[in-house]
């Protein structure tokens, strides 16, 4: 059987303090790696001395090139760019691979060789900024624009993508600065691309004061515009499909919206008007992660108060509302 050619596509940014150990942990991969792409990404520490000397140590296998445009999606855009490979492996700077990861997914690939794969996403393991670790693993799911909507199918480093589907949809959306691997997966989704799990945790997901997981309110704002962003073009491409769908998308829309109500209650207000139904009253339903207090709160207060009482909680001004939280929580 043919090999199936893998690049690995590494973004920096001030990466100075891990990105060996992550470089590393691509170079002794099991599987035979095609190349490595190190991309610094206008790092003002020495990231580009070290990941040059890296790449010299380790030519023509390694190279190393620059993007002056900030942001990730910038960086893996440049390296898919250039990418030689059937199949890329985008690679955070602060993330370790397992040895076998690589190996692992491209046999999934080769016993699927029937389906029209462009994403094998896999499970990781968090460090979470406590030291504590949590697993993550990924089941099959019964359906995948659901599975997407609610994060279950892998992150940018525990995956792997067809480079020829990736230069199809375009590349990385370059606006965003979080949810990026979500928004990229579901535009590959829209053009019939299938997705195969791989249940190992052959990733390890490291915080770091680099992650974009530590800014919450980008991130929240992000979730909020990618998942309406779902909304609108699920509506377009199958209207009978979404609506029967509806109270699952829009559920799990409103609680990204509730998540942001927590940061700025101006933008979640915002989002309410521009990207749910007009009367929108969230319904709990299986996996939306609509919860009680969601629908007896929007049901009573109405939504905007709402929103407003739970951007008063996050800011401490809640013992007003503690004897209204109690009461709520018995009804649960």
């Amino acid at each position: 059987m043919k090999e199936i050619s893998v690049s690995v596509i590494i973004p920096c940014y001030n990466a100075a303090s891990w990105i060996e150990h992550c470089f590393h942990s691509a170079l002794r991969q099991s599987y035979p790696i095609a190349e490595i792409i190190l991309v610094d990404n206008r790092s003002q520490d020495h990231t580009w001395q070290i990941i040059s000397n890296l790449a010299k140590q380790n030519a023509p296998k390694v190279i190393a090139i620059q993007e002056n445009r900030p942001g990730a999606p910038y960086a893996r855009n440049a390296g898919l760019t250039i990418a030689k490979g059937k199949w890329i492996q985008f690679l955070d700077a602060d993330d370790l691979l397992d040895p076998h990861k690589i190996g692992q997914q491209v046999a999934l690939l080769q016993a699927h060789q029937d389906r029209k794969l462009a994403i094998i996403f896999g499970g990781h393991r968090y460090q979470r900024p406590d030291g504590q670790i949590e697993s993550w693993p990924v089941q099959p799911p019964e359906d995948f624009y659901q599975a997407l909507f609610t994060a279950q199918l892998g992150t940018t480093s525990t995956n792997l993508f067809l480079t020829e589907a990736l230069r199809e949809v375009g590349g990385w959306r370059e606006d965003l600065a979080s949810n990026q691997e979500y928004e990229l997966m579901f535009r590959l989704l829209l053009r019939d691309y299938s997705a195969c799990a791989d249940p190992n945790l052959s990733t390890y997901v490291r915080w770091t004061p680099n992650s974009i997981s530590a800014d919450y309110p980008r991130r929240a704002y992000d979730a909020v515009q990618v998942k309406a962003g779902y909304c609108q073009q699920l509506v377009q491409h199958d209207q009978v499909y979404f609506e029967e769908h509806a109270d699952f998308f829009y559920g799990n829309l409103f609680v990204a919206i509730r998540q942001l109500a927590k940061h700025s209650y101006a933008q979640s207000r915002t989002a309410v008007e521009k990207c749910l139904p007009t009367g929108y009253r969230p319904k709990s339903l299986a996996g939306n992660g609509v919860t009680v207090i969601d629908r007896f709160g929007s049901r009573f207060l109405g939504i905007y108060r709402y929103l407003v009482l739970l951007f008063l909680i996050r800011r401490g001004i809640w013992r007003p509302f503690k004897a209204v939280i109690k009461r709520w929580r018995g009804l649960c």
